[in-house]
């Protein structure tokens, strides 16, 4: 169950990839007035930060290069808080762990950022108006953490992980088609109805393994 729930997840990103609207290609006049528009909304700081460009390959690559990363750190997370709690001695309530975790993360972001600007310099760019939304968002993650920490402890991990880091993707997806306009076109929407078909026996096997 546990192969078969992992093969399905697997096929299930692939579906998803695909479920995206093709890009219109303006023409020359929309191109203009549209670049006038942004050249006006834009301040300068911002300007400065998209003069650095990198080519459309090497960002693909960079980007999927560092999902990977990401995605290989975001399953690992939970590990030490389950490993010391089997220790003898050791707490066994999830909870007294969120601490470090909270603290490990503050200060890998901090270290992150404080490198990005001795690299960029004068060239760093932070938009002004995705702080206190980014703030925001960060406290109504670190809810969701300390439920996370809960759930691994009264459902076991294998049970708690693949059914967390799957649904919240799946409930965005639906608020940006639902919301904000998203996947319009019948070939997008297709691919992601079929990508939750696929993906939800697959977390049910997944979990059902660890039971």
């Amino acid at each position: 169950m546990n192969i078969l729930g992992i093969s399905l997840a697997s096929a299930s990103l692939l579906l998803f990839s695909q479920a995206k609207d093709a890009e219109e290609i303006p023409s020359d006049l929309e191109e203009g007035k549209a670049e006038v528009a942004h050249a006006d909304t834009i301040d300068s700081r911002e300007s400065i930060a998209r003069q650095c460009e990198v080519p459309k390959r090497l960002r693909w690559f960079l980007g999927f290069v560092m999902a990977l990363v990401a995605g290989t750190l975001f399953g690992y997370t939970f590990d030490p808080a389950i490993e010391l709690a089997h220790r003898p001695g050791r707490s066994k309530d999830q909870l007294d762990y969120v601490w470090s975790n909270f603290a490990g993360i503050l200060l890998t972001g901090n270290i992150v950022f404080i490198f990005y600007v001795m690299i960029r310099g004068e060239k760093s760019f932070i938009r002004k108006s995705v702080v206190l939304p980014a703030v925001a968002s960060g406290a109504i993650w670190a809810v969701a953490q300390l439920a996370w920490f809960k759930a691994n402890e009264e459902l076991s991990m294998a049970v708690a992980f693949p059914i967390v880091a799957s649904i919240p993707g799946i409930v965005a997806m639906l608020l940006g088609i639902c919301v904000f306009g998203e996947l319009q076109t019948k070939r997008a929407r297709t691919f992601a109805c079929l990508g939750v078909l696929v993906r939800l026996p697959g977390i049910v096997l997944i979990a059902l393994s660890g039971a």
